[in-house]
């Protein structure tokens, strides 16, 4: 068709028929990575988790496989090793590939038995959860990899190891990451899981009021009220009872 053809000339059933097919298509693929970039609605078990984020980096990276050079894993400070892979990465693609191929060295490392690999298998996949959010500008990813990989081996890590990140340090990232993917809900159960671990004081209650802060920002003011009035730390009274006071207006009104 001529760009200066007269508009009578242009054959617009052609046209219209063309343009629904590419809106089919184009919708089609949209959406697969909408439903990609959800949390899963239900919890899934570990291998389900690791499962989903291997294929979603296989599709985006378009590979069938993946093949990671395991001998770094013997190395002191793996990461030292990995991360330059990512200060100049020419595409997307191999942002991913590498996320891919990296995932499974951390993954071997989780499942050895000494616990400085274990933590080394930690601290790649924490690194890359990052990685995640600054290179491959993908928080759902990063929200992902936390449910697979940081989240179900915090266990192996101890409360005050002698190098390297604590489990509450662990814990942070993995807050962290699911506020920056805006998944309400994970925050909501990462921060009960953070309480009920937590040192009697004013750590527990630092932990109920960034939960309580949560479950109210997610319109949950009932609980939020509940864990506000567990709070007793004088550092936290005044903001404590100011919030208070906010929430049973707020709940007093809506009864009205």
């Amino acid at each position: 068709m001529k760009l200066n053809a007269d508009v009578s000339e242009v054959p617009w059933k052609k046209v219209v028929l063309v343009a629904a097919v590419l809106l089919i298509v184009g919708g089609a693929a949209f959406g697969g990575w909408i439903a990609y970039n959800k949390a899963p609605s239900h919890p899934l078990t570990p291998e389900g988790n690791k499962t989903l984020v291997q294929r979603y980096l296989k599709q985006r990276a378009e590979r069938n496989e993946f093949k990671p050079v395991m001998e770094v894993a013997s190395d002191k400070n793996p990461w030292n090793l990995l991360k330059v892979q990512y200060d100049q990465p020419p595409d997307y693609k191999t942002v991913y590939r590498n996320i891919g191929e990296h995932l499974m060295i951390a993954e071997h490392l989780l499942s050895q038995s000494e616990a400085r690999q274990q933590a080394n298998g930690m601290r790649i996949a924490s690194e890359l959860c990052d990685i995640a959010v600054d290179v491959a500008v993908d928080p759902w990813l990063a929200a992902r990899i936390c449910d697979a990989y940081i989240m179900p081996n915090l266990d192996k890590i101890e409360e005050k190891p002698k190098n390297g990140p604590s489990r509450e340090q662990y814990m942070n990232i993995a807050a962290k990451i699911y506020r920056v993917a805006e998944e309400k809900e994970r925050q909501i159960e990462l921060g009960k899981a953070y309480l009920a671990q937590a040192t009697p004081g004013q750590r527990a209650d630092q932990a109920r009021w960034r939960l309580a802060r949560t479950l109210e920002q997610n319109g949950d003011k009932k609980e939020a009220l509940k864990y506000f009035q567990e709070i007793t730390h004088p550092s936290l009274t005044n903001d404590v009872t100011r919030r208070i006071a906010t929430l049973e207006k707020s709940l007093q009104t809506a009864k009205q």
